[in-house]
């Protein structure tokens, strides 16, 4: 495998190893050479390990975005990229410039970003000479845009039929405790059923960007992951703050697809959400065994 790669620079590590792929009967040489313990790991390890830490990136770069990421699970792959700067610049150079493609835009700066953090900046500077970068794909951007929103919205979307569907429920078993007037009883509904707070749910303004990225880009998915039915509360709780955020067009679209569930129940409002209390809900988990004398 080595013979088919480009020509190595005198000295390096992988032209020590050409030569000896090159002389007869020299398996055991190389195998020694290879597997000889270096700074507590095998040779070869060091420039393996600086060499995946580009096409490990290069092949994540193909399903997300990976500019926000850290890739702190790659970190023994990074130190093998200062181990070989520091033992074997040169090879360093040959891994950057002839043993890697040409890689995304993103590739180089992420991996730019991660080295300049470790204050090795000679690293930085043979990476910035030697490995070539091309122009981000627009097409491939869009994509992990587009699967990274539909992700997110998904969650988000099943969360709000999960409290209407709770609403429901509740309407049909409890209804008499939800008219009831009792503060604890009250603030226990307003914590279960509002579908936009901090606290164990994604709130709207959470989840805003990706709302507006698709109604541009995709307004027709947009429609279909909130196709559900919903409760008129629930949908009402959900379209309030469209207002707060003046985000006038997103609360057209959604008063206008979001189909309303018909029930026999008389219009319920449900309490706003009050931030600690949680705790009550530790007595609402048989929800026909409640009794307003217990409170």
């Amino acid at each position: 495998m080595m013979k088919k790669w480009p020509p190595a620079p005198k000295g390096t590590y992988y032209y020590i190893c050409e030569k000896l792929d090159a002389k007869e009967d020299s398996f055991q040489d190389s195998l020694d050479y290879d597997e000889e313990i270096i700074d507590g790991q095998k040779r070869y390890r060091w420039y393996k390990n600086a060499l995946n830490s580009v096409h490990e990136l290069i092949l994540f770069d193909k399903h997300f975005d990976i500019s926000p990421h850290k890739f702190e699970e790659f970190n023994y792959l990074f130190e093998g990229v200062l181990w070989v700067t520091k033992n074997d610049p040169k090879s360093l150079e040959y891994i950057m410039s002839e043993l890697t493609p040409t890689v995304n835009q993103v590739v180089k700066d992420k991996l730019l970003e991660i080295i300049k953090g470790t204050g090795c900046f000679d690293s930085c500077a043979i990476i910035q000479k030697h490995l070539g970068s091309k122009p981000n794909d627009p097409v491939q951007a869009y994509e992990q845009k587009r699967r990274s929103v539909v992700k997110k919205l998904e969650a988000y979307a099943k969360t709000i039929v999960e409290k209407s569907s709770l609403l429901q429920s509740l309407m049909h078993s409890a209804f008499d405790k939800m008219d009831s007037k009792e503060p604890r009883l009250v603030e226990a509904f307003g914590v279960l059923l509002n579908i936009d707070r901090h606290e164990g749910l994604k709130s709207l303004k959470d989840n805003i960007d990706e709302l507006v990225w698709l109604y541009i880009n995709d307004r027709e998915l947009l429609a279909h992951l909130f196709s559900e039915e919903l409760c008129l509360e629930t949908k009402d709780l959900f379209l309030k703050p469209f207002i707060t955020l003046e985000q006038y067009e997103l609360l057209t679209f959604f008063k206008t697809n979001i189909p309303v569930l018909q029930t026999g129940f008389p219009y319920y409002k449900i309490p706003t959400y009050i931030s600690g209390n949680q705790g009550l809900l530790s007595f609402s988990d048989d929800w026909d065994n409640w009794d307003d004398d217990d409170y």
